[in-house]
């Protein structure tokens, strides 16, 4: 689970919803592919939609 806070407004609202990243052990980060960031952005405005109602 990843969690964003999103300013809507003068309001933050904090949003949970799935991600899903890669390991780099050489570098100890985590990074995403094209893919992923399009899916983890796609899961990130769902879930601020369903906080906000819409």
């Amino acid at each position: 689970m990843a969690f964003d806070r999103i300013l809507s407004g003068q309001e933050l609202i904090l949003v949970e919803h799935k991600a899903t990243y890669f390991y780099c052990d050489v570098a100890e980060e985590l990074y995403m592919d094209e893919n992923q960031m399009r899916e983890n952005d796609f899961a990130m405005k769902d879930s601020y939609r369903m906080v906000q109602g819409d």
